[in-house]
């Protein structure tokens, strides 16, 4: 059995980082969707995501202004942070890797009766996070979810801040002004601040820094939000932050984050639970498809 089970996960890496074939994963595909079934996909994903070079795989091409079908990505990104450690100073650092998320079925917002891309919410759970770089004040950083909370999201017709109060939580940052390219970027999305379709992101992180010896949770959740032409939102979308998010080790705040921006998302892995309204776990779809 244990040797089956390795032939089938070396099969399923070989299978991903054939850069140019379609990927298909033979998992579970055969059966109705229940609970049981979207844990076990789910739980497969995150093993390959884990043990594979994420940043070598292929991206998926994302349909724009599209609703997707409820399933699993995984995502590589970018993301930079304005990081303080009390008694020793302030750094901004970007951090890589990925990301785990699924997508449910999009529903209807309040209000609305029908789904379409600018009437409907889709709910969203944080599975697996993995991002790690290096700053010259604090050595290496590495942050991945607290698996004592939950992090989730909404996308679609979601309520989202004005461009005021976006302008005034980036200004604490950038000395007492917007950098005119993220502005010029969140206006190229939606040129109508907050009349337009967007997502909401809470994480809920433990931040190491070896180095220094720290490793920091979250005290809230680290709330980001990206105005969106696709779900997930992909390419150098630009995403925001309204406050700063305290890290705390052993009840006591020894640091802050704050102004944490999304660079860049793509996509390399996508599992729809197909058919039904949730219906069976499909197949893998990437570039080349």
């Amino acid at each position: 059995m244990k040797r089956g089970f390795l032939i089938a996960m070396l099969a399923s890496v070989m299978i991903l980082g054939s850069i140019g074939n379609d990927l298909q994963a033979q998992m579970a595909a055969a059966y109705a969707w229940t609970p049981a079934a979207e844990t076990t996909v789910v739980s497969k994903v995150l093993r390959i995501a884990e043990t594979s070079d994420v940043k070598r795989m292929p991206s998926v091409e994302i349909e724009k202004f599209a609703l997707p079908p409820a399933g699993v990505d995984v995502m590589r990104i970018r993301m930079e942070g304005t990081y303080t450690i009390n008694g020793i100073g302030t750094d901004r650092v970007e951090l890589s890797g990925w990301l785990a998320c699924i997508h449910r079925d999009p529903k209807p917002a309040p209000g609305m009766t029908e789904n379409s891309w600018n009437s409907s919410i889709i709910d969203t759970e944080f599975v697996g996070f993995d991002i790690s770089g290096e700053s010259k004040l604090f050595g290496t950083i590495r942050a991945y979810l607290d698996p004592e909370k939950p992090s989730s999201g909404k996308a679609g017709a979601i309520q989202m801040p004005s461009i005021s109060q976006i302008k005034s939580a980036a200004s604490s940052d950038f000395g007492g002004r917007l950098r005119s390219s993220a502005l010029d970027g969140l206006m190229s999305t939606c040129p109508t601040p907050p009349d337009c379709p967007g997502c909401e992101v809470s994480l809920n992180l433990i931040i190491e820094m070896p180095q220094l010896g720290l490793r920091m949770k979250t005290a809230e959740a680290l709330r980001n939000y990206s105005f969106i032409e696709s779900i997930p939102p992909v390419g150098a979308t630009p995403s925001f932050a309204l406050a700063p998010t305290s890290l705390v080790l052993d009840g006591r705040e020894v640091g802050t984050l704050k102004n944490s921006s999304s660079k860049l998302r793509e996509v390399v892995m996508r599992v729809p639970f197909d058919g039904g309204g949730h219906g069976s776990p499909g197949s893998f779809r990437a570039a080349g498809e």
